[in-house]
C-alpha cells in the first residue's frame, strides 16, 4: 500500500516536471487516481487501528473497575 502510494506520487511529480503544460494527460490522472485510493486505504487503515487502540483503553478500565470490585 505505502509503496504503491510512493511510487504514485513519485511518477505524478516526474510527469510534472516533464509536462507542466499537460494536467489532463492519461497516465497523470492514473497516478493521482492511484495516490488518491493508496491514501483513502491508509486512512482507513489508521483509523481501524486507533479505534483498536480506544477499544482496548476501553478494556483495560472495565477490568480495573472488575479488580476493585472484586477487592
Amino acid at each position: 500500500m505505502t509503496v504503491e502510494l510512493a511510487t504514485g506520487t513519485e511518477a505524478a511529480i516526474e510527469h510534472l516536471n516533464e509536462n507542466k503544460g499537460y494536467l489532463f494527460a492519461p497516465a497523470y490522472a492514473g497516478h493521482l487516481s492511484v495516490i488518491s485510493d493508496r491514501a483513502d486505504e491508509m486512512k482507513e487503515s489508521v483509523n481501524t487501528f486507533l479505534e483498536f487502540a480506544e477499544t482496548e483503553r476501553k478494556l483495560e478500565g472495565l477490568q480495573t473497575k472488575i479488580r476493585d470490585i472484586q477487592s
